[in-house]
């Protein structure tokens, strides 16, 4: 079930878990071409399985989740991002989902809104997940708030930087680690901007005795 708000959001708030998880079958088979690559990803979303019944996500938690996932391996000629920069993202994301010790925030000063990324994942990880495909897509993303964030627009939005570009080569380059320990991957990157960018737009600052306030 999907909510689709005035101002360009969609709320996902209930998905079917038998459904997107036959989809993801089909989708993962279509996207990982490489028997190894597919086979990890597959260990990924077993290990996330488990993962989930420990923190107790029910099976609409899972439900959601696989589907943000799925639409980051559909085909989609009109995204912004390629089939395979999609896929490596999903892979990432599910990554994390599975395993909170490997979200990282690298060489940035980015600990709080890494600290928000880790409990989305904790708590409701198809919303991480669903930042990322609204991105991969359009480039953009609507807040809860309705305020639209252009990431196309960023320097640091959509393109992977260097910390990203060296973990991707890693993760393409087969095996099974997909980024060196304590860097910060191209799924966080585009998460802890866009969660930066959503609250900058929306706060207001003033200037007190030669110091800039911030206002909620």
């Amino acid at each position: 079930r999907e909510l689709h708000l005035r101002n360009g959001r969609v709320d996902y708030l209930a998905a079917d878990i038998a459904h997107e998880t036959a989809r993801l079958d089909k989708l993962a088979s279509e996207t990982f071409t490489d028997p190894a690559r597919l086979e990890r990803f597959n260990k990924l979303r077993q290990e996330f399985d488990t993962e989930a019944v420990d923190r107790n996500l029910n099976a609409n938690s899972r439900a959601l989740m696989y589907k943000q996932i799925n639409r980051l391996l559909a085909d989609n000629p009109s995204a912004v991002l390629s089939r395979g920069d999609r896929s490596d993202l999903a892979e990432q994301m599910l990554s994390h989902s599975s395993d909170l010790r490997s979200i990282d925030q690298g060489a940035n000063s980015t600990c709080n809104v890494t600290t928000l990324e880790n409990r989305n994942y904790a708590r409701n990880p198809d919303k991480n997940v669903q930042i990322v495909a609204d991105i991969a897509e359009s480039g953009k993303f609507v807040t809860l708030s309705g305020q639209t964030v252009d990431m196309a627009r960023l320097q640091a939005g959509i393109k992977p930087d260097g910390e990203a570009t060296i973990n991707l080569q890693l993760q393409r380059s087969g095996g099974n680690v997909l980024k060196r320990d304590g860097a910060r991957d191209w799924s966080s990157q585009i998460v802890e901007v866009a969660i930066l960018n959503s609250h900058w737009q929306t706060a207001t600052t003033k200037i007190l005795k030669g110091r800039q306030i911030e206002e909620a």
